[in-house]
């Protein structure tokens, strides 16, 4: 129960892995240079994606909504319905 009491209840947590899971991938992407060689630039934006997705395995089904119904996250504009 200590997870609850910190988080507040398990909204509270699943919306704390989203958001974390989420700035880690905005870090990566981040990082990536930016060259203005559109084709290259692309390849390793997407290497950096691939990159982030297999370190995360366990954040990955949260990251593609494969969660909980009824989670709400804050800030998030993609309806479920």
């Amino acid at each position: 129960m200590g997870v609850y009491t910190h988080f507040g209840s398990k909204q509270g947590l699943l919306e704390q892995l989203y958001l974390h899971g989420f700035r880690r991938l905005e870090e990566r992407l981040n990082s990536v240079p930016s060259d203005g060689q559109g084709r290259q630039e692309l390849l390793a934006f997407a290497l950096a994606y691939r990159m982030q997705a297999s370190e995360s395995e366990l954040l990955k089904p949260l990251l593609i909504w494969l969660h909980e119904p009824g989670l709400e996250v804050p800030g998030a504009s993609v309806s479920r319905t």
